[in-house]
């Protein structure tokens, strides 16, 4: 009974029991191991990182130097920032 996926003692490995996140829907496994993959990619790949987060910061300066730029679509530099941020995504460990 013990090698049952259905007998439950403690912390079950079966993926049956394990709860998935909503938002993710991943169990929390599964996003220990998504969150240690991408530290992991922040570190290997720190250049194209750094420069994504910077752009990304750029375009939250914008934003809170008008007031009205928080709602706008006209970022000046948005296809800079999205190639940054395509770059970052592309790479693979």
């Amino acid at each position: 009974m013990s090698n049952s996926p259905f007998y439950r003692t403690g912390k079950s490995k079966s993926p049956l029991f394990q709860k998935k996140n909503p938002i993710t829907g991943k169990t929390q496994e599964e996003q220990n191991i998504a969150n240690e993959t991408e530290n992991k990619k922040q570190i290997t790949f720190k250049k194209e990182f750094d420069n994504y987060i910077t752009a990304r910061q750029g375009k939250k300066n914008w934003e809170n130097a008008d007031p009205a730029n928080y709602f706008s679509s006209n970022y000046p530099k948005q296809k800079e920032l999205d190639s940054l941020k395509q770059v970052y995504r592309d790479k693979k460990l």
